[in-house]
């Protein structure tokens, strides 16, 4: 079944930040504990590595809304310089964050608020840390996918996909995911009534 690849980074609507921040400069790799001993990303198999982890923290990358639940999200991070903003798409912006090494803690800001999700570093169920939420007149599908997925589709509509990031607009509650990878595809099934971590 042919598939296409979901919309990359280089959307209008996605704007990068560039400027470096902290007061060295630079912010070194996050690193992660294994019996082998300290490794990055970089390190991880490819159907496990999140990439966006390891390159430094920039001007942007940490949410700048005052709201209390926005702050508590910050605080909330073992290393608050470890917080990245995974896309920004139409006023959508998705940001991530590692907690304890094994779990990846995503928040959502839309116009008129957001939420928030975290769940384990696992990618056995969906082939991606998936969370929704519906928004006025359509659904938000979005959630973490590591470095071998090369596009994301939900019900027919291409996700825009940047940094380990992915986010479809859908008109009714999702039915179907379908991840493309270097060879080949994986089509995930979406519960109708899934119990997905979007809140928290």
């Amino acid at each position: 079944m042919p598939v296409a690849s979901g919309r990359r980074s280089s959307d209008p609507g996605h704007r990068t930040p560039r400027r470096e921040i902290g007061s060295s400069g630079r912010v070194r790799p996050q690193r992660l504990e294994r019996d082998s001993g300290v490794v990055t990303e970089a390190e991880r198999p490819l159907h496990e590595r999140l990439s966006i982890f390891d390159r430094p923290q920039v001007e942007g990358d940490v949410p700048p809304d005052p709201e209390p639940s926005v702050r508590r999200w910050v605080e909330a991070a073992d290393d608050p310089s470890a917080i990245r903003l995974g896309l920004e798409d139409a006023q959508t912006r998705i940001y991530l964050v590692s907690r304890n090494d094994d779990q990846i803690s995503r928040l959502l800001r839309v116009p008129d608020g957001g939420s928030a999700s975290t769940g384990p570093r696992s990618f056995d169920a969906y082939g991606a840390m998936l969370s929704m939420s519906q928004v006025s007149h359509e659904w938000l599908v979005y959630g973490v996918v590591p470095d071998h997925v090369r596009g994301v589709r939900v019900d027919g509509h291409d996700a825009v996909l940047a940094n380990n990031t992915f986010l479809a607009r859908v008109p009714n509650h999702p039915q179907q995911m379908i991840l493309t990878f270097t060879e080949g595809a994986r089509t995930v099934a979406i519960p109708p009534s899934p119990r997905l971590p979007d809140s928290g």
